[in-house]
């Protein structure tokens, strides 16, 4: 029961009856039950819930870059361990640690950037040069056939209205957040400086924290279990589950693309990775176009080359990447987590919109633990409701 975690004469209890009240006899303790220590109880109780308002504020500012610290710590604690084995020096251990995550994160953002770029911009280049006008058909080709259904549709005023509103609120907004991210330059720095700066501590004072955690939480020791496991769980799921197997859909996907011709590989390959770590949609959202354009370009040119293309394509989904979404990922999910694929989508999708990329995480762990405390409602409803 919930009761069974507390201990009434326990000396980590606050002892009420031994505050000596200014003007009354100190040899005198307050009784037990007697309304000035309902009293004291509630002005400690209004004091500390007005303190936690105040250090909210305080931290508000860096509320995602201190869920970003910890739960990076928690996912490199391993690491971290084992440096400290060899070295046994703590502080050189979580600076190593430290530099490790660097190189793990920023290194692999800092090569595909530019390559990425160079893509984006071949591709513009190439679908502007290539891009076939009704005036310019003198066939009743496939090409010339859609080219002309595409422009009939696209001079309707209304599409044209909205196409007209759309590209200016998308100038606009690129423009903005152009202009926002310089601003933000000094922000973001300050941000990065905490983050390290509570990983380093994080790693050093690691086991220190949770026993404190575990001590002040007014929690039985069985249901603060359950939480950090349901915490362990579904950081489980996400890493493993689905960002893991997502960068190595994206990475399989990113060599066949090469060997394939594919224009613009490590692009596609990345957006197989993004799709395929939202459960349900999955690296078929990019895959199954990819093999009807090659196809199509096949079909109406006559050329055989793009056909063997789709085909071989379809193979690979049908062959690498759908076992890996159907067998793999499930049970690695399985073997430890038993967090339900709603929550892990509707948290990926709030969390990114809330916190940004990091919200990965930080939405299905938040959510995940929000479940564990509703089946310790559930459990104790009787205890906390009478």
């Amino acid at each position: 029961m919930w009761s069974s975690g507390y201990d009434t004469t326990s000396t980590k209890a606050i002892a009420f009856e031994a505050v000596v009240v200014p003007g009354s006899n100190p040899g005198r303790p307050i009784k037990r039950g007697s309304m000035m220590e309902k009293g004291l109880k509630w002005f400690f109780l209004i004091l500390f819930v007005v303190m936690i308002v105040f250090v909210l504020m305080i931290l508000k500012p860096f509320i995602a870059t201190l869920i970003t610290s910890l739960i990076l710590s928690y996912l490199f604690y391993p690491v971290y361990k084992k440096i400290n084995q060899k070295l046994n020096k703590k502080s050189l251990s979580a600076f190593i640690t430290i530099l490790l995550v660097v190189m793990v994160i920023a290194v692999p953002i800092i090569l595909a950037t530019p390559t990425l770029i160079r893509e984006v911009h071949a591709n513009y280049v190439f679908i502007k040069q290539n891009t076939v006008l009704p005036e310019q058909c003198t066939d009743n080709s496939t090409v010339c056939f859609l080219s002309q259904r595409v422009a009939d549709f696209l001079a309707q005023p209304q599409v044209k209205l909205y196409l007209e509103s759309t590209t200016k609120s998308v100038s606009n907004y690129m423009a903005n957040g152009l202009s926002q991210f310089l601003r933000s330059l000094p922000t973001l720095l300050v941000n990065l400086f905490v983050l390290f700066f509570v990983m380093f501590y994080f790693f050093r004072d690691a086991p220190n924290l949770f026993r404190r955690i575990e001590a002040v939480i007014p929690l039985p020791r069985s249901h603060y279990r359950m939480i950090v496991k349901r915490f362990d769980e579904t950081i489980f799921s996400v890493l493993f589950g689905y960002i893991l197997i997502g960068l190595l859909e994206g990475v399989l996907s990113t060599i066949i693309f090469v060997i394939l011709g594919v224009k613009a590989p490590i692009l596609l390959g990345l957006l197989v990775a993004l799709f395929a770590i939202l459960p349900v949609i999955g690296a078929p959202f990019i895959w199954i176009p990819l093999s009807a354009v090659f196809l199509i370009e096949g079909w109406s040119s006559g050329d055989s080359l793009p056909i063997i293309k789709a085909v071989v394509l379809i193979i690979f989904g049908i062959c690498v990447l759908m076992p890996i979404d159907t067998i793999l990922t499930p049970k690695i999910i399985s073997n430890k987590s038993k967090v339900h694929p709603v929550l892990i989508l509707l948290g990926l999708l709030g969390g990114i919109q809330l916190f940004g990329f990091i919200g990965i995480l930080i939405g299905p762990v938040t959510l995940a633990v929000f479940m564990t405390f509703l089946d310790i409602f559930q459990k104790e409803k009787r205890y906390l409701l009478r």
